[in-house]
């Protein structure tokens, strides 16, 4: 399901850049007054009942292992991340080139981001025993391309 989920919004992107849609000269104006008009008998623009006082602490600050997640990321790169994800949960194909970022990311990386993506309620349920088991089916496989001569040594979190 969160596969169907994720493809209507591009497709609908995809539609919409192909028929003009999203070409600027769709572009529509709102003239500021009106904003300012009484469409509902009320006043558009009152004051927020909003004190600020909810939100006044900042976020809390990256763990270590946060911070080791971010990196393992950004080695493999938006592309090749979401191409190695759906062949993790979704048993499709990862090429050549992201197979190779996964060995030089490295095993540790690899088991610490499928691990987040498990943690993460919005990507959808997975059995986590075969979403590890498929991630060492999918890494060993690209080590089998490349060998361990690709692999650089993964961030530590300690």
């Amino acid at each position: 399901m969160a596969k169907f989920n994720i493809v209507i919004p591009i497709l609908a992107l995809f539609l919409m850049v192909s028929t003009g849609l999203a070409d600027e000269s769709f572009e529509v104006e709102i003239s500021p007054s009106a904003l300012s008009e009484d469409v509902y008998g009320e006043d558009p623009i009152s004051p927020s009942p909003y004190s600020g006082e909810e939100f006044d602490e900042a976020a809390p600050p990256m763990t270590e292992e946060d911070n080791y997640v971010r990196e393992c990321a950004l080695v493999l790169g938006q592309d090749c991340g979401s191409q190695i994800f759906y062949g993790i949960f979704y048993d499709q194909s990862v090429n050549t080139t992201c197979c190779r970022k996964l060995v030089y990311m490295g095993k540790d990386c690899s088991d610490i981001l499928v691990k987040s993506v498990l943690k993460y309620p919005g990507l959808g349920k997975f059995d986590p025993s075969k979403a590890y088991e498929k991630s060492g089916k999918v890494y060993e496989k690209c080590v089998g391309l490349y060998g361990d001569e690709g692999e650089a040594p993964s961030p530590s979190i300690f």
